[in-house]
């Protein structure tokens, strides 16, 4: 899901809604992580900082959520073993 707001971000369709203006570039109007990725693109050889710390929190927050489902998966079947050994 989260690669798919950046894909969506980089193509200018924003997940909040989009803000044209005369002959301004678009914006974001929720300011979504997807949106300033794909928004400051153009940015991304002069001034390529200005992207970073979009792209760094979600990378973070994309192994935060493979973390967290890896842990539940092994807890479960941890559970799940235990379960089986007792006969249940």
């Amino acid at each position: 899901m989260l690669t798919l707001l950046v894909h969506l971000g980089v193509m200018i369709i924003l997940f909040g809604g989009t803000i044209i203006g005369d002959g301004d570039p678009p914006t974001s109007v929720t300011h979504e992580w997807s949106g300033l990725i794909g928004v400051n693109k153009r940015f991304m050889l002069a001034h390529e900082w200005i992207v970073y710390v979009p792209i760094l929190f979600f990378t973070l927050t994309a192994l935060s959520v493979a973390m967290i489902n890896k842990a539940l998966s092994d807890f479960f079947k941890q559970k799940e073993m235990v379960r089986n050994n007792r006969g249940i």
